[in-house]
């Protein structure tokens, strides 16, 4: 998904499953609540599809999407290096999911 001012792209969002893979704003539009739609919307949607929780990883340099994912409800689930040998902070985060 993607989130426009006027006609420039200023945020994408992409998930796979039970996996968030990026959400991105630029820098000029973060703290105006896109991220929070995003992250609200991937979340309803692993729900939908049956998955009671997401999970990703942030850069450990990227305090500020720490914080955002943390203020979100997201738990802090593991560190480690990712392929690019950059150190991740690993987040699980739960959906509308509810099993019956």
């Amino acid at each position: 998904m993607m989130a426009f001012d006027q006609e420039t792209a200023v945020g994408v969002a992409l998930a796979n499953r039970d996996r968030i893979e990026a959400i991105y704003i630029l820098s000029t539009h973060q703290r105006q609540g896109i991220g929070r739609h995003f992250l609200k919307a991937l979340l309803h949607a692993a729900g939908e599809q049956g998955y009671p929780i997401v999970r990703f990883e942030v850069l450990a340099l990227n305090t500020s999407a720490m914080a955002f994912y943390r203020m979100q409800g997201a738990c802090e689930v593991g560190r480690g290096a990712s392929d690019d040998s950059l150190d991740d902070v690993f987040f699980q985060l739960r959906t509308s999911y509810a099993p019956h």
